[in-house]
């Protein structure tokens, strides 16, 4: 009645408080579908909707992946909360804007990060991408969906390329194929190949952040410049 009919404003108002005094209801099942009637509506009464988003967690990520009504200083909050559920819903709305893509990729779990890069509606700066690659970049889920975007920035690709190498290094150590210092070596040279082939396929400008990038991690290194050349 409060979102369609044409009430009042005393009946509106009165309607707003009915659902106040609901967002108090000891059943569950009263205040889930409260939610899941005012979630998709941007004329929901505000301070309902942000009395859901403080409900129990099955109630709240239903407002929060769902309402177009919430700002977006709101949703970096709960970003911030800490609570995963919460940032799965926020990372799966039709809409994401740079802020709030950007408080996922610094704050959000790993899982979080992974549905934020396979929504095609997520606004993702390149800052926000490197951040999500130096927080996660070891997970191969979201090493593949960082690798398979067009805009990854060339140093971040170079950067995921270098945590891969490390992995498998780990790796080989780990099951006794190879000594460490051979294990390094090896990883070092393809490391050293995938970033000079990385490089190749750039513009000027676009290798002149890479080198950047090399020279302030310590991997400009002779050998790298000889392969290169």
């Amino acid at each position: 009645a409060y979102l369609y009919s044409d009430l009042s404003s005393g009946d509106r108002m009165a309607a707003e408080a009915a659902m106040i005094v609901l967002l108090d209801d000891p059943s569950v099942h009263v205040r889930r579908a409260l939610a899941e009637t005012l979630a998709a509506s941007e004329y929901a009464p505000r301070t309902v909707l942000i009395g859901l988003t403080q409900d129990q967690l099955d109630i709240a990520e239903i407002v929060v992946e769902r309402s177009p009504a919430l700002l977006d200083v709101e949703l970096v909050d709960l970003a911030a909360s800490g609570k995963e559920r919460l940032q799965i819903a926020i990372a799966a709305r039709e809409l994401i804007s740079r802020a709030v893509a950007a408080a996922i990729a610094e704050v959000g779990s790993a899982t979080a990060c992974l549905v934020l890069l396979e929504n095609p509606a997520a606004d993702l700066t390149g800052a926000a991408l490197a951040r999500i690659a130096e927080r996660h970049g070891h997970l191969a889920a979201i090493r593949d969906e960082l690798l398979a975007r067009e805009d990854l920035p060339t140093e971040t690709r170079q950067a995921l390329v270098a945590i891969l190498a490390e992995t498998l290094a780990r790796f080989v150590v780990h099951r006794e194929w190879l000594p460490e210092s051979r294990a390094k070596t090896v990883t070092r040279e393809a490391c050293d190949r995938a970033t000079v082939a990385i490089a190749a396929g750039q513009t000027p400008e676009q290798v002149a952040g890479l080198v950047r990038y090399l020279s302030q991690t310590g991997q400009l290194t002779g050998a790298l410049l000889m392969r290169a050349l």
